[in-house]
Order: C-alpha cells, then sequence, then structure tokens
C-alpha cells in the first residue's frame, strides 16, 4: 500500500457524523458499481441482484443482538412487498463467517438474497454507522430514509416505497463533512504499530463471540503493559467521546485513541476482525496479526 494512497483515504475523526437531511440536496448510489460477496461465493454487483426498481437494503451482523431481534421483522417485509421493492439483506463481514450467517438465514427462514459487503464498499457509500441500519432508494438510486429502528417509520417509508417508487419522497444528503484529518507525517516516516478494535468488543461479543471476546481483551491488557503503544484505531460503530473515555479508563491507556470516522482506517486497510494489528515501515504496510503475543510486534 503506498503512502499515497494511505493517506488519501485515511481520516479519522473524534466525532460522530451527522446525517442530514437537506432541501434541494442528493446522495445518489450508483449500484452497478458497488459489489458484494453471494452467499455462493460470487462477487457481483448490487444491481445483479436486483430486478425491481427500488431498493431496501439491511445492514446486519450474526452476532448483532438487536439485527436478529429485527430478522422476522425483515422476512415479514419480504413477504409483503418482495414483489415491489428489493429487498437485500447486507452482512458487514465484520468478525463473521459463513457458517453464523448460513445459521441465521436458517434459523428465521429467510427467502430474500443476502450478502456479504467484504470489501466494505457499501458501508462506505451509505456512512454506515452501526447495525442494525436500514437504507431505502428510489427509482433514480436516492436514498429517501435511513435507519436503525424497524419500527412504524421505517414500515410507512417502505409502504410508500412499494406504491409509488419513492417519487414524492424527499431524498436526504449523507453529509461527511466536519472530519478531522489524521496527521500524514504520523504515518509516514519509521515504524508504526496499528492496533485496530472495538471500545465494546469485550462485553457485547462476550455470548456471541467469546474467543473473539476474550483476544480483545488480552490483547488490550498487553498492550496497556506494553512500552510501545501502538496507535489505537477503534471501531465508529456505536462509539462516541464518552465510549473512548469509559474504555481508555477500564485499561488505564495513555496513548491516543482514534475514533475511524466514517469506517475509513479499516476500509482503507481491509480490516474484518478484532483484534487487528498492522505494521507500517515508512508508510508501507510490512504484516498483519490478530496474535498479540507476535513478537514482530515490539
Amino acid at each position: 500500500m503506498s503512502p499515497r494512497f494511505l493517506f488519501r483515504y485515511l481520516f479519522i475523526t473524534l466525532s460522530f457524523f451527522l446525517i442530514a437531511s437537506l432541501a434541494g440536496a442528493t446522495t445518489k448510489a450508483d449500484l452497478s458499481s458497488l459489489t458484494v460477496i453471494t452467499m455462493s461465493g460470487n462477487e457481483k454487483s448490487v444491481d445483479e441482484l436486483k430486478n425491481k426498481e427500488v431498493t431496501y437494503l439491511k445492514f446486519w451482523a450474526s452476532w448483532c443482538k438487536p439485527c436478529l431481534e429485527q430478522m422476522p421483522h425483515l422476512q415479514e417485509i419480504q413477504e409483503t412487498y418482495g414483489k415491489d421493492i428489493d429487498v437485500i439483506a447486507i452482512n458487514i463481514d465484520l468478525n463473521e463467517t459463513d457458517e453464523n450467517i448460513d445459521n441465521v438465514i436458517k434459523r428465521f427462514d429467510l427467502t430474500l438474497p443476502v450478502a456479504k459487503d467484504s470489501k466494505g464498499e457499501l458501508k462506505q457509500q451509505f456512512q454506515f454507522a452501526g447495525t442494525p441500519y436500514h437504507v431505502l432508494l428510489n427509482a433514480d438510486g436516492q436514498i429517501i430514509y435511513t435507519s436503525h429502528d424497524a419500527d412504524e417509520a421505517l414500515d410507512e417509508k417502505i409502504a410508500l416505497l412499494a406504491k409509488n417508487k419513492g417519487r414524492g419522497i424527499a431524498s436526504i444528503d449523507i453529509d461527511g463533512s466536519g472530519n478531522s484529518h489524521f496527521d500524514s507525517e504520523l504515518l509516514s516516516s519509521g515504524r508504526k504499530v496499528l492496533f485496530f478494535t472495538a471500545t465494546w468488543c469485550d462485553w457485547y461479543l462476550e455470548d456471541s463471540r467469546p474467543e473473539m471476546s476474550k483476544a480483545c481483551i488480552k490483547a488490550q491488557e498487553n498492550l496497556t503493559q506494553s512500552q510501545n503503544a501502538p496507535i489505537t484505531i477503534v471501531s465508529h460503530m456505536w462509539t462516541d467521546e464518552a465510549e473512548v473515555e469509559k474504555f481508555r479508563s477500564k485499561y488505564a491507556i495513555s496513548s491516543p485513541i482514534h475514533i475511524d470516522q466514517g469506517g475509513e482506517a479499516f476500509f482503507t486497510f481491509g480490516v474484518s476482525s478484532f483484534p487487528t494489528f498492522i505494521v507500517l515501515e515508512d508508510g508501507e504496510e510490512v504484516f498483519r496479526t490478530s496474535n498479540f503475543a507476535d513478537e514482530r510486534l515490539y
């Protein structure tokens, strides 16, 4: 990975992005250029999964408790509106396995297309902030609604989408303004260790991914004791400054912690699991590992 490519895409901020409804502003998604991996292992554009004019994308993860609670609702939407709307379940492919995804499909008898956002292209396009996440697109590919809740407001928008293809529903713009840029000099020279994790990796995954939870805890405790503190980059999902401060206090972290605004760093480095360590030499990736005891880190 060249420094130019790295610094062009690596943006890290210390606050949540805003999703704003702006008069006259639109965000249009080119679904023909966004690729996913099907459960059969094939790479396809989202357009290739579609045969209707309008689209409902549901972002989810098998370890996400609210996502699983919403699955009956998702299948109900498919059965009610599937003839008018392309309903597609997009697994975010973070801390994930095909077996776990298949188990969810079977458990809830899902009959809609399921695909994995393995490259993170959809998460980038739609400024994904955390699961569950619902995105409705009109016939022009414009975003008309986003939400984390499967509630009456979502149902009303889906009904309108099915009835009139989204016409008459104001589109919204996903605003990424206000992002603070990561200091490129921090990575451009010398040896740097990047530590990718989440403030909730230890406790939220304790039941659904116990081994991963333990790995996050051990990695963080080990790094806290190390004299060579890494650059800690935490997922922006469900994370704000208050959560970072709790995380800092819990593990007595004295070095800077960066919230990966919009998932830019995870996307750039192709990080799909916690914890992940990446070592750079003069801006170039040398190696990566999930083993906190790897001697090459120190």
